[in-house]
């Protein structure tokens, strides 16, 4: 089997645009369902913006989770890597439900190479962890929007207004055990428009890292895609047992995350 890639989330920016413009303003539930409901709303997407004469274009896109209620979260250092590199040239925004935030990279991983360049012959396993914080939006539309060729524009997400809300959070779990089941929640579309996706899955094989990081790997029951980067893996009590980073080019249904342990000094 080679070695898994790193899932950096590019998004096509031939079919993007933004627009700059004013912002505008049964029966009872199966407990896992309302669990995992109740964790999707700890669940964001991350999308790097870079600014084209006076058009802003995502480049960039990845999954993160709060940790705490003041909108601190986690994500992989390769999803912010734009940001974290090139703090001038680039704007990170956090969506959640159709509406944006910007947000600060606290503290990124140094990573061995460029994501968003070629990828090396043998992808390194290392430590690659980022912690951001949301903030109220800076950058300036009011509108992500986008116009797809022939057809009609499509509202993304609209700017938050107004003091920042109490955000929904996820508790960091232990090292999960191999054959453990858990589940994956992340935004798995690599476009403009965002689509929630999940999975369930098996822990399989504890794993040292090239730089002693400790990972495991899972075998999928749906393959994980582009934008998973950054998801977090869920035990069957909604804790994270850890952040999905890689996935294996041969089998989609494999993939590694780091564990959680590791996600409580991210950035040491």
């Amino acid at each position: 089997m080679r070695a898994p890639l790193w899932g950096i989330d590019r998004i096509r920016v031939a079919m993007l645009g933004v627009v700059l413009a004013g912002a505008l303003a049964g029966s009872a539930p199966h407990p896992a369902a309302t669990q995992e409901a109740a964790s999707e709303k700890a669940v964001f997407r991350v999308v790097a913006f870079h600014q084209e004469g006076e058009e802003w274009r995502p480049v960039s896109s990845g999954t993160g989770f709060f940790t705490d209620k003041d909108g601190t979260g986690l994500t992989n250092a390769h999803v912010v890597y734009p940001v974290s590199r090139h703090p001038q040239r680039y704007r990170l925004l956090v969506t959640l439900d159709g509406v944006f935030f910007s947000a600060d990279v606290m503290c990124a991983t140094h990573l061995t190479h460029d994501p968003m360049g070629p990828q090396p012959a043998r992808a390194r396993i290392e430590r690659d962890i980022a912690r951001i914080r949301v903030t109220a939006p800076d950058i300036p539309f009011g509108q992500w929007v986008m116009r797809p060729p022939g057809g009609e524009p499509i509202v993304i997400a609209r700017r938050h207004e107004g003091p920042l809300p109490e955000f929904a959070t996820l508790a960091l779990g232990g090292l999960p055990r191999s054959g453990e089941s858990v589940r994956v929640l992340g935004f798995g579309n690599i476009s403009a428009v965002p689509r929630r996706w999940s999975t369930e899955g098996t822990v399989g094989d504890h794993m040292t890292g090239d730089d002693g990081v400790r990972t495991f790997s899972m075998r999928f029951t749906l393959p994980p895609l582009p934008g998973n980067s950054g998801s977090p893996v869920l035990n069957t009590r909604g804790q994270v047992a850890g952040l999905f980073t890689w996935y294996f080019d041969l089998d989609r249904t494999m993939g590694l995350a780091i564990a959680g342990p590791e996600l409580r000094r991210p950035c040491r």
